[in-house]
């Protein structure tokens, strides 16, 4: 075991490569770091990008790239190797929340506290989709594993399926939702909420 040291404010969220070979780690400063996790080495680090706080961070399939968000609204699309920023995404307008990636690392749909989810081309930078229904911040976000379908959950106490090859809604329901998770056959979806209650519905 070891301690990984080097953050000079709170850290904010931590993330693993595919292969659990790196660890990405995220802090409110807008630092992005990574490590080697078999030996706790010091891999790279980022620290003139995000202007505020870093809350979202996930790898692509592969591990070649690292996408990281933020409270100042960007995202950013990072050579996993190298630390070069292959993209810069500012459309959201406040907190991205969450950020999920599709099983073949085509997409990259992006939570925000602006209402809206965005799906990105992360080898381009191009927006997809923008997905609009809630009317309060979304804070919850998962894709099935067949990368058909994605729920949001909001502030709002709704819970969205949308169509994510189509960016059509499929339907709404009313379930104070605070997280969302899909099982791994992509057809049952659990979704939860400030109340502690949770509702359990077919994709």
């Amino acid at each position: 075991m070891f301690t990984l040291e080097g953050h000079r404010q709170p850290v904010s969220i931590v993330a693993f490569s595919p292969n659990g070979d790196i660890i990405a780690s995220g802090s409110v400063d807008g630092e992005v770091r990574t490590w080697d996790a078999a030996t706790g080495g010091a891999l790279l680090v980022k620290d003139n990008c995000h202007s505020e706080a870093v809350c979202a961070g996930v790898f692509g399939p592969d591990g070649a790239w690292l996408a990281t968000g933020s409270d100042d609204g960007s995202i950013y699309v990072w050579d996993a190797a190298t630390g070069a920023a292959m993209h810069t995404l500012r459309e959201h307008t406040d907190r991205i929340s969450q950020l999920v990636v599709s099983s073949t690392g085509s997409v990259v749909a992006s939570a925000s506290w602006d209402e809206r989810v965005r799906l990105w081309d992360p080898a381009t930078g191009a927006i997809v989709w923008t997905l609009v229904g809630h009317s309060e911040s979304i804070d919850a976000l998962a894709m099935s594993p067949n990368d058909t379908w994605l729920a949001s959950g909001s502030q709002d106490g709704v819970i969205i399926l949308w169509n994510a090859l189509l960016g059509d809604a499929i339907w709404t329901v009313d379930g104070h939702s605070s997280w969302a998770h899909s099982w791994p056959d992509g057809v049952l979806a659990l979704v939860g909420g400030t109340r502690r209650n949770y509702l359990m519905m077919t994709a």
